[in-house]
């Protein structure tokens, strides 16, 4: 499982820049809601909490925040395996193009974040929300769905399949 500064360090090497805050934190987010979605495991351990502005990473959050140089920089997009690394670029490439509030917008009309946000109250994002949403957006029978294309390569293309196929008819129900 990467870390999540390896998988920031990833993004910021794929966009070519130095990411703002705030769009680093959705990016983060969103790579992880798509990795449960494409291959039914978290692509890091932390967890995302429901703030007022979107979904945030507090360990991230603090460490750009007060420190940018310290655990952001040590990250190493290297680390990534290369299913990890094929997620992290298809979020990015999909996403990259907008603005930390852009994103953030979107994230506001998203059941995990919905269902969780209570003002003044950082509650843990459910994994098994994401799960659903992200999971449920992946289908082809949602138009007008903003989500990336799955990665392809490597592994990842027959854990994608294993997974769609293993909760095909429960991604079905959920899309009703």
């Amino acid at each position: 499982m990467a870390d999540i500064f390896d998988v920031a360090a990833a993004i910021e090497d794929r966009l070519g820049e130095k990411v703002g805050l705030m769009k680093l934190l959705k990016l983060l987010y969103f790579a992880q809601g798509w990795s449960l979605a494409w291959t039914g495991r978290e692509l890091f351990a932390d967890e995302a909490e429901a703030w007022e502005r979107g979904p945030v990473f507090p360990l991230v959050r603090k460490d750009v925040k007060y420190d940018r140089e310290s655990r952001l920089r040590a990250g190493d997009p290297a680390r990534l395996s290369e299913s990890e690394r094929l997620m992290t670029e298809a979020v990015a490439d999909h996403y990259g193009h907008l603005s930390g509030a852009d994103l953030s917008a979107i994230t506001h009309s998203q059941a995990p974040w919905l269902d969780t946000y209570e003002p003044g109250r950082n509650a843990t994002i459910d994994k098994l929300d994401m799960l659903r949403f992200f999971s449920v957006q992946e289908s082809p029978r949602i138009s007008g769905a903003f989500f990336p294309p799955p990665p392809v390569g490597g592994d990842m293309k027959a854990d994608h399949a294993r997974f769609v196929e293993k909760w095909a008819k429960t991604l079905e129900l959920l899309g009703r």
